[in-house]
């Protein structure tokens, strides 16, 4: 069981590690952001590797990274609307792969999400290229790459994630299943069912009302709702990937939601933690003593 970082954001990473030791989760996983500026965030990653070790806490996963695609302006005008989401674009591509990858070996991370965050259509190739580069640099760390979709992406289903990862060829590449992402790109249990085995790396739980907001964006960063509390097939998805996950699949809230930062983080921690224990339990996977 992983307690996704941006359940408990913008509370600094060290109070995060703390109140998901407090609920019981085992897993946690991080943004380069969180540890500072890119020519310091290396410093910070080891005090936060220690503190997690004596809470018995695996920084598990850095997450995202962008910056294997090339810089947008490439690929001419950014067509997002949404000025905060061209702010988290441009505040993501300040992290380079390289400090990125040495961010997950200090904090002893295994895997990291890759996202394309503008809505830039690069074109397929130049994807899979950039893709397959980032997995190659990462294979020889023991590091997975999983490629994350969102429906305000280019890479907006799991279907054109799907692809990337078949046609780039790499061993150590993964997909991101967020039950946000998948239900508001328009995702089916069928599509699930044609996912090949041990595809997805992680799993990304959260809930939505039944009709998605004008602006995806603000809702995705805002407005989410804890497993069970809105109107997504969260069980008829769990039932359907049986089959796709990966051994050591990472499962857990990813609840953003402009409510839950008036919260205590120990509150939050824990009333997300009792929300998807039930549907990790479903999913089958190894979450340890409960």
């Amino acid at each position: 069981m992983i307690l996704w970082g941006g359940t408990l954001s913008p509370a600094p990473v060290e109070h995060r590690l703390f109140a998901a030791a407090r609920a019981g989760f085992h897993a946690m996983s991080v943004a380069p952001m969180d540890f500072g500026p890119p020519d310091r965030m290396l410093q910070r990653a080891d005090s936060v590797a220690k503190l997690a070790n004596r809470l018995n806490i695996f920084v598990a996963c850095v997450d995202p990274v962008t910056s294997w695609l090339p810089p947008p302006v490439q690929a001419g005008s950014i067509p997002t609307a949404n000025s905060a989401q061209r702010c988290y674009g441009d505040l993501f591509g300040r992290y380079s792969v390289s400090k990125c990858l040495r961010l997950a070996e200090r904090l002893g991370s295994t895997t990291i999400s890759a996202i394309e965050p503008y809505g830039v259509g690069f074109g397929h190739q130049i994807v899979v290229d950039s893709f397959s580069a980032l997995c190659e640099s990462a294979a020889d760390r023991g590091l997975t790459i999983q490629l994350e979709p969102m429906p305000f992406s280019s890479i907006f289903d799991l279907a054109t994630a799907h692809r990337i990862v078949a046609d780039s060829s790499a061993k150590n590449a993964g997909i991101v299943f967020d039950s946000w992402h998948f239900d508001r790109s328009g995702g089916t249990p069928d599509q699930l069912g044609a996912l090949p085995r041990g595809i997805v790396t992680s799993i990304q739980l959260n809930d939505g009302r039944r009709s998605e907001a004008e602006d995806l964006w603000e809702e995705a960063s805002t407005e989410r709702l804890l497993p069970g509390e809105g109107s997504f097939g969260i069980e008829e998805s769990i039932d359907a990937l049986a089959g796709r996950l990966a051994d050591s699949t990472l499962i857990g809230p990813e609840v953003i939601s402009a409510d839950h930062r008036l919260s205590p983080v120990n509150y939050v921690a824990q009333i997300a933690y009792d929300a998807c224990l039930p549907y990790a339990q479903r999913a089958g996977l190894d979450i340890g003593p409960v």
